[in-house]
């Protein structure tokens, strides 16, 4: 769903409650963000937890949870 954000960047986490407004790091579930149409230095890619993007307008961001079993 589109999403407006008045940032330049954003970390891991800023991204999952975009997704998930009530997520939660925990022991139980994971979460996978992959990105596309990107600016020339970062145009696709994935993001793990402690990391950021930098944003481009009509950036493309896929978030999944899983449960870790």
């Amino acid at each position: 769903r589109p999403t407006q954000v008045h940032k330049r960047e954003l970390n891991f986490m800023e991204i999952v409650r975009i997704y998930d407004p009530n997520a939660t790091i925990n022991d139980r579930t994971a979460y996978t963000i992959t990105y596309k149409r990107g600016p020339a230095a970062n145009p696709e890619g994935s993001l793990v937890d402690g990391q950021s993007v930098k944003l481009k307008n009509g950036m493309v961001f896929n978030v999944t949870a899983t449960d870790k079993s």
